[in-house]
């Protein structure tokens, strides 16, 4: 690569074995992004795309732990085991972050805001077997689409 221009227009393809097997790649346009590629619950503090289901037992599987970040499950399901008091994705009071594309099932909350969570962008999201789909308690100006 010898220009910015075609730096550009690279493509990657990235595996990862689970269990023993390979999955089928993601495909992800570099364009000078920075993206982080997960799949385990924890804490995110930077924009995030998921490469498989995950899953938990018992607690929250990921909490927004940064504003202006962006969690992209590319059609991947986030799964608990139907316990009291957890989400599937915790927004944690964070501003301005972007959830999209997410299946989310068996928690009480599919995704939950926290107190004062303001101008976050909720986006082709399904939610399945939860107490609550989707609460924004105490938040302002947050948009749910698709």
């Amino acid at each position: 690569v010898d220009t910015v221009s075609e730096l550009n227009d690279v493509k990657v393809r990235v595996y990862v074995k689970n269990n023993g097997a390979l999955n089928n790649g993601a495909l992800f346009d570099y364009a000078g992004l920075n993206i982080t590629l997960n799949q385990s619950c924890g804490t995110i503090t930077q924009d995030t795309t998921l490469i498989g289901n995950v899953s938990v037992n018992g607690s929250t599987c990921f909490t927004i732990g940064a504003g202006s970040i962006t969690l992209d499950c590319a059609g991947y399901w986030i799964v608990g085991n139907d316990t009291a008091s957890t989400s599937g994705i915790d927004i944690n009071g964070q501003d301005n972050v972007t959830i999209k594309n997410c299946n989310i099932k068996d928690f009480a909350t599919g995704i939950s805001s926290g107190a004062y969570a303001n101008d976050n962008i909720i986006e082709n999201i399904y939610t399945e077997s939860n107490t609550y789909g989707i609460d924004f308690a105490n938040s302002a100006r947050n948009a749910v689409t698709g």
